[in-house]
Order: C-alpha cells, then structure tokens, then sequence
C-alpha cells in the first residue's frame, strides 16, 4: 500500500518545500482509520487489505482500482505537521475523465478521517460531485466557496449547498460567530422538467438581524463606552426550519423566554445580533450595562417600526448614551448583503 498525495486543484502548500511523511507516521494514520472504521461498523472492500504480494498476482479483474485510483491516501500535503494539516482517507468509488467510456461516473465516495484538530487546506474538484456525511461523530466544520475564473476564492457570492431533507433546529442562543445561525432559505422551483433543467435558487434570510451604531452624548465621551454590555429580553431562541417544505421558522409552543446577549465590539460603539421573527415586541427591552455609568432599559416596542420583528428584515438603532438616560433613533430595511451601505458584518 503506497503512500500517494493527491494533488486536487490549486494546493494550498504551493511554493513550499515539500516534505516526505516517515513510514511509521503512514502505518500509525492507516492503523487509526482501520480502528474507526471497525468502530463504526464500516466493513471495507477486500482490496484495502491486499499485501504487495496478492496485488502482484490479481489480474485486470481489478483494474477499476488501479483505473481509478482507488485505495488509500494518507498526505500532510507535503508540509510535514500531519497532526495539524492532513487526512487520511480510503476511495472506494471514483470515476476517470481519462476514460470515461469505461468509468463514466463523477461521483466519488471516500471515508475520511480527521483527528480533533486536525484540517485540511481549501482545494477544489473540476469535475466531481461529492457528498459530506459525518459516519463517525463530533463537530466537522466545512466552509465552502465558489471559485472566481482565476481558480481563486470567491469569498463574496452564495454558494447553494443541498443537504439533507430534513426539519433543522434553529438555536440563537449564542451570538458570538453570527455567521453560523444566519439561516437562509429557498422557496420551490416549479415549471421544470428534463427538457428545462436549470434551476436559480434566490436565497432570502429566515431570521431577523439586528444592528446598533452606539456614540456617546451629554456628559460622556466614546471612551466610557467600551466594556459595554447589551442584551435583548424576552426572546425565544429555538425554532424549527423544514428544509424541503421551505416557508418561515416555526417557533414551537412550549419554550421560555430569555435574554440574548448581543455581540458588542469591544469600544462599545456598535453591535449586532440574529434572533427569531415575532409577531409582537411586547416585553423587549435593550438593557445597556456601561461600566463607571450605569444600567439603562429602553422598551424595544417604543419605536414605532418595532412593533414586531419580520423576518428578513433588518432593524437598526442609533443610540445616544447619555450620563442619566439614552436616546434611539430606529430605522427598518431588507435584510441583503450590503444593502447599499457598504457593509461588511460577517452574517452579510
């Protein structure tokens, strides 16, 4: 069983000296997979377990494999720290560009392993399709993006992802990296058929994003507002989303309010936070906790466009922090990347 890297797309290690992985570092990542996958009750083809001596005397009945390159792949991507960047894998399935006739298929299907810590650099498939399922447990996070024609990254438009049919949990409770509760959602496409194939998603936000410009007014400067602390009462931070049925996040029955805490920059001047469409504000307050100030509550349903939170909407307070009291000014807009103003929040 050799050791192969595969190089997919433009390697992340480009312009960097390659270093070989030592035999035992192989047979130690290949002795790992083996134990997960008995684990996990993965029974692999027999081919995975051929010696250098039964690969000499099979025949071209195997010969997908050799085709196809099927097998296993343990690589560091040549940056010799395997612990910290690297896999190890086993292809099972795979298709040929090169002889298509033979081995039309663009899928692929690989058991990967990757230990706690332990990543892989960005690369992309020219043609290949793919699905992610995490076999083995614990958290598994993949980001992904499309390529700009320079093969580079694309860190700006959507990228559609099909998952599974399912209804998805939504939780808002923590607020800390906006980006992974933004849900977005997209309705039925109809009128489609064989001879019309091509469908265009347009994605729209499910939740509701909320966004204070905070300055200082009379008897204070900006500098008294870092360390500042501000949550949301009166929220609900779980609901249901059916991914295949699309519509808007159910919130269920049953379930307590509380408060959110908001993601605040640490001068105290701005914050944002993404929390569920409500029909009715009634018994929201921002509360302000300002170190050497004081605590301030301001009733969320005193502006007249807070009556409620929509959902794909954006809500934005301006707030003046007095040394007795603080005033808002509130405007609402569509919930789109940038709206018009430039923004660079990591939930656009």
């Amino acid at each position: 069983m050799e050791r192969r890297t595969e190089r997919i797309g433009v390697p992340a290690y480009q312009g960097q000296e390659e270093v070989c992985m030592k035999r035992s570092e192989i047979n130690k990542a290949l002795k790992e997979l083996e134990a997960m996958c008995r684990q996990e009750h993965c029974y692999l083809p027999p081919f995975c377990n051929f010696t250098p001596e039964q690969w000499q005397s099979v025949g071209h009945e195997y010969d997908e494999v050799r085709d196809c390159m099927l097998g296993w792949d343990i690589t560091d991507y040549g940056l010799g720290d395997f612990d910290k960047v690297g896999f190890s894998l086993i292809t099972i399935r795979n298709g040929n560009r090169a002889m298509q006739d033979k081995y039309p298929k663009v899928y692929a299907e690989k058991l990967l392993y990757m230990k706690e810590g332990q990543y892989s650099p960005n690369h992309f498939h020219w043609y290949k399709t793919e699905d992610i399922i995490n076999r083995g447990g614990g958290n598994v996070l993949i980001r992904v993006y499309n390529s700009l024609p320079d093969e580079s990254i694309d860190k700006v438009s959507d990228v559609t992802v099909h998952c599974d049919g399912r209804t998805y949990t939504v939780d808002v409770t923590d607020q800390k990296v906006q980006n992974l509760i933004d849900l977005l959602g997209a309705g039925k496409v109809t009128g489609k058929d064989k001879d019309h194939p091509q469908v265009a998603l347009t994605f729209t936000h499910k939740l509701v994003k909320i966004a204070l410009d905070i300055q200082a007014g009379n008897g204070l400067d900006n500098t008294a507002l870092a360390g500042t602390g501000i949550t949301l009462t009166g929220q609900r931070t779980n609901a249901l989303y059916d991914v295949v049925a699309g519509g808007e996040v159910v919130i269920p029955e049953e379930g307590e309010e509380t408060g959110i805490e908001l993601l605040t920059a640490a001068d105290g001047t701005a914050a944002e936070a993404i929390v569920l469409p409500v029909g009715d504000t009634e018994g929201m307050y921002l509360v302000f906790d300002i170190p050497d100030v004081g605590t301030f509550n301001w009733r969320v349903k005193d502006a007249p466009k807070s009556q409620s939170f929509e959902a794909g909407k954006k809500y934005i307070y301006t707030i003046t922090v007095n040394r007795m009291s603080v005033e808002v000014e509130s405007s609402v807009t569509d919930w789109q990347p940038g709206n018009g103003e430039g923004e660079t929040g990591s939930a656009e």
